[in-house]
């Protein structure tokens, strides 16, 4: 369902650290199609909708603990097969591609990306449900794998859901301000 001109609902976000899968990730990964469930139940809900804001804010929790333990397979369950993933501004010149597509895609960033960090994390702040676009607004940080050096910097992901509440689009920013005068709610 497309949703015009939606007024966004915007939520603070936290976690708590999960060091292995919760029994609803290892049942949603025994049973795909339930996620698929989710999803599409997510989608046909109104983003001022109760029920869709704790939905979404489980599905986002769950997705970025198991981001931040390295499990991509609890996290691409929320991919779309065809998702197209679009790199932070500023990533080509560190030899990242501009743009990645499917699964495999999303796989092949995140290896290349992992791969210089000794520990890497997503600590998130605020989400923003705009009705068929979610926008987090988080802070990466990490310790470089050669160097030992500690890192932070503000992130933002916008992710596009599709009709069946998959994410078919995800665009990554280095500055929060960036991402939200992408969606209009620079302030």
């Amino acid at each position: 369902m497309r949703r015009q001109n939606v007024e966004p609902v915007r939520r603070p976000l936290s976690l708590r650290e999960r060091p292995s899968r919760t029994v609803e990730e290892r049942l949603a990964l025994r049973f795909p199609w339930f996620v698929g469930l989710w999803t599409r139940a997510i989608a046909r809900l109104s983003p001022r909708s109760r029920l869709r804001q704790a939905l979404l804010l489980r599905a986002m929790q769950v997705g970025l603990q198991a981001y931040n333990r390295g499990d991509l397979e609890v996290v691409e369950l929320a991919f779309h097969e065809r998702v197209e993933f679009e790199s932070p501004g500023g990533v080509g010149r560190l030899g990242f591609e501009a743009s990645y597509r499917g699964r495999e895609g999303h796989r092949a960033f995140e290896a290349e990306w992992r791969s210089g960090w000794a520990a890497l994390r997503i600590e998130p702040r605020e989400f923003i449900d705009l009705g068929e676009q979610v926008l987090l607004l988080a802070e990466i940080v990490g310790r470089g794998k050669g160097s030992g050096i500690s890192v932070s910097q503000n992130i933002a992901t916008l992710e596009t859901l599709g009709e069946d509440g998959k994410i078919v689009r995800e665009q990554r920013y280095f500055d929060h301000s960036e991402a939200l005068e992408a969606v209009g709610l620079l302030e």
